[in-house]
This record gives structure tokens, sequence and C-alpha cells, in this order.
């Protein structure tokens, strides 16, 4: 060491300085030769490894590494003696190094080369990282446990939001979701020009039904018919929904008004001659074709309007609002 380094009142102390900061600096230093032979160690070596000094100096740095290691180690001296190549020097890495009792634990450390005279060195200071890689372990423990709560709280939310939406008898959208899907359908109306039809229909004397089967026939028989309307009337793109005790709504995108009124008798039809229960069931059917943006309500009056004009009719059969203005 050169002696501007030190106050000149200190320099005759000078080896006993360096050793007692070879040996109190808070990493173990590990010195090794060109042949990868330990030369020179401080305390913090053996307090890590748990040998003693002379077990470990003369001895190749092998020894302080688990055995996957070893292998990699000495081809990659060979090869910075041989070409200059290295991947290891003047960073920052973490490896695992190899305790005298034969369990591994995690280490951070530096490498450096320092050539004195004719002889080359490698410097390591290193650090038993043990306590920061459990408390790694432990935040992504905590990290995957929130993740998967955050994962489990949306899956929950999302299924609330789909039951708020949902009408609890018939399991098919309600009131609310019905207007929700009104209003998607009008806003690509406005984007696209693509007419759309509504369907309102009505179980015909329904209250007659359930004041002499029951409300528990009557509940059957709703769950029965949507149902039905389900699995054998609608299409996939179309929304169904119960608007309001026995009045069903279905939302059918791209139909105009020749195709709501199929789509109507064929809905009027399959219900009258389906084997129901304990009596035949019919239906009144109301259609209105939106061809231009109008407030949904309007849809709904209109749909309503057409259906109760079948009721006054004589039930059992399909209108539509363009016709009733014909008329």
């Amino acid at each position: 060491m050169h002696d501007q380094f030190i106050l000149p009142a200190y320099r005759n102390c000078l080896d006993d300085i360096l050793a007692a900061v070879f040996n109190t600096v808070g990493e173990a230093i590990v010195v090794a030769n060109d042949a990868g032979e330990v030369v020179l160690l401080n305390y913090h070596v053996l307090e890590i490894w748990g040998y003693a000094a002379d077990e470990i100096l003369g001895q190749s740095l092998a020894l302080l590494m688990p055995v996957h290691y070893r292998e990699m180690h000495t081809k990659g001296m060979r090869r910075y003696i041989e070409t200059g190549e290295q991947k290891v020097l003047n960073k920052r890495i973490e490896l695992e190094a190899l305790h005298s009792s034969g369990s591994i634990f995690p280490v951070q450390l530096y490498i450096a080369e320092t050539r004195i005279k004719d002889h080359r060195f490698f410097t390591a200071a290193i650090r038993d990282i043990s306590e920061i890689v459990d408390a790694r372990k432990k935040l992504e423990q905590t990290q995957q446990e929130l993740l998967e709560a955050n994962t489990l709280i949306k899956a929950k939310n999302d299924e609330l939001a789909e039951e708020v939406r949902l009408d609890p008898l018939t399991r098919i959208l309600n009131h609310v979701a019905l207007k929700e899907r009104l209003g998607e359908e009008m806003d690509r109306l406005s984007r696209s020009g693509r007419p759309f039809s509504v369907l309102f229909f009505d179980i015909d004397d329904f209250k007659k039904l359930n004041d002499k089967k029951g409300h528990l026939y009557g509940d059957s028989c709703l769950r029965d018919l949507t149902a039905l309307v389900n699995n054998r009337i609608i299409r996939k793109v179309d929304s169904f929904g119960r608007y309001g005790g026995e009045e069903f709504l279905v939302i059918m995108p791209g139909i105009d008004v020749e195709g709501a009124l199929v789509a109507g008798e064929r809905l009027r039809k399959t219900i009258e001659s389906e084997n129901w229960q304990y009596q035949p069931l019919t239906v009144t059917v109301g259609a209105v074709t939106v061809e231009d943006v109008m407030p949904m309500d309007t849809i709904v009056e209109r749909a309503d309007q057409a259906m109760y004009y079948g009721k006054r009719q004589g039930k059992n059969q399909v209108n539509h609002w363009n016709n009733l203005q014909k008329n």
C-alpha cells in the first residue's frame, strides 16, 4: 500500500490496521491465485462457511461451492486465463455456497482481479444473503396470496355484478339488464344504421293460473317457459329477459319488421304447442322494429301497446306496432 494513503504518524501501524480492517469489514473476503487456490481469507469466511482457516487455505475455491457450480467455475477460470473472456468480474452476482455441514445457502459476491508483481489474484467480497432471500420468498408468497385474493375478489365481484343483472326466479336478464341491452343496441344502431327488433310478450290469463294452481306452480311455469324460449326459440345473439311478472322481452339485433313478425309467430306457436304440465299456455306478443334512434322507454311503450292490442283482440296472437298505425 502506498504511504500517501495513511497519516505518517501511523505508518508503523499499517500492517496491524490492515489486518484489523480485513477481519472487521462486513463481508467475507477470499483471495485466490490464478490456479484457484485460496491464499488469504478473513474471519467472516470462517463464520459463514463453518471451517477452520487451515481447512480452507491452500484448497481450491471449489471447496466453498456446491458440486453443480464446480465444473463451470473451473472452465470459467481457464477460459479467462487463456482468452480474457469473463462474465463475473467487477459485478455483483448471486450464487449458492456450500457450508461445511453440507447445506447450501445463497450468497452475493463481487469479484475483482489484482496483479501484484508477477502474480495474479482474484478477490471475492461475499455476503450470506439467506435472510434477504427468505424475505424475498415471503414477499413473493405474500404477493401471490394478494394476487390470488384479488383474483378471487374480482371473480366474486364479477359474479355479484352478473347476479344483480339476473332475475332471481328465472335466471334470465332482469328489467335493469334489459334496459342496458336496449341502450347497447341503440348505440350500435347510431353507429351502423342496422335496425333491431323487440318482442314483448305476456302469458295469457296467468293470474287465473296462479289463483287456480297456486304460485308455486306459476313459478314453475315461468321457469319452464324461460327454458323453452332459451333452448328452442331465440338465437344466441338475442337477449332474453323477464321484464316483470309474467312479461318478457326479447331483443333481436339485425331483425327488420318482417323478421320480427316471423320470430314472434314462431315464439307464439312453439309455446302454444308445448305439452305443459297442467294446462295449455299461450302468449300474446307485441313487436316493434327500431330503425331510428329513439328513447328506450318509447321502444318498450310501443311494444307494450302492440301486445295489449293483441290482448284486446282475443289474445294468443302477434301484432307489430307499425301495423297498428295503419289501422
